[in-house]
């Protein structure tokens, strides 16, 4: 099946602006995505049999949204197992990277103290910042210009601190080379199959799903997944090449 927006799978005859608030609304509500699903369905059946405009046979899209709401079990979104996988994959891309980089230039022991606390201030942040959208989300949707603000502030603490901390000089790390680049392969490896089992699954991000429509092809997810992998060979490869020795 070919790629199309959601308001066109699920709902092809109704307006598709009444389909997308619709959707939005109640992804806000934590309405499962097989419940969204049906109900787009509900709706786009209703309309092109009566002829009728989906304002018209079902009120305001928002409003709609939260009757369905409270029809249905919350299906919280879980954001640390969705943005864990990528977390676990840029870590392992950074030891493999600084592995080879100590490899390629004689370094023993290629990481320091502050490249680790970077790491852990990474892992750090990003489960702050699962917490935060998990409370959040609602209301920086709901209130763009604001929601823009406080998640580039919030992004820009996310890296502005990591980053801070490399430029610490302290001691390496009693790690040498050949450990990093293993611990950087298995901790990239963790990462892209957690991310494959979330792609596979399904069970994380909730997927909108109707009976009778086909499921989203996973490819994409797949590729997502996997291009870490990627990264470090192609980084590697140039760390090889250019670095001086």
């Amino acid at each position: 099946m070919t790629d199309r927006s959601l308001e066109a799978e699920f709902a092809p005859d109704i307006d598709a602006q009444w389909a997308g608030d619709f959707i939005l609304e109640a992804r806000l509500l934590d309405v499962p995505g097989d419940r969204i699903g049906d109900s787009l369905n509900d709706v786009n059946t209703h309309c092109r049999d009566a002829r009728e405009a989906a304002d018209i046979a079902f009120g305001d899209p928002t409003e709609y949204a939260r009757v369905i709401a409270a029809q249905s079990t919350p299906s919280t979104t879980r954001w640390l197992p969705l943005l864990g996988p990528t977390t676990l994959q840029i870590i392992g891309v950074v030891l493999g990277l600084h592995g080879v980089g100590g490899w390629v230039t004689g370094n023993a022991h290629p990481l320091t103290w502050s490249t680790g606390a970077m790491l852990i201030a990474l892992i750090g942040g990003v489960s702050l910042l699962s917490v935060a959208l998990s409370r959040s989300l609602r209301a920086i949707v709901r209130r763009p210009f604001i929601g823009a603000l406080l998640v580039g502030v919030a992004g820009a603490l996310l890296f502005a601190g990591p980053y801070l901390l490399l430029l610490i000089e302290t001691p390496p790390l009693p790690l040498p080379t050949g450990l990093v680049i293993a611990l950087g392969i298995t901790i990239l490896v963790i990462g892209i199959g957690l991310a494959v089992a979330t792609a596979r699954t399904g069970n994380v991000d909730d997927p909108i799903s109707a009976p009778g429509i086909a499921p989203r092809s996973r490819r994409e997810k797949y590729l997502v997944a996997g291009a870490p992998l990627a990264w470090l060979v192609v980084g590697a490869t140039l760390i090889i090449l250019f670095a001086p020795r």
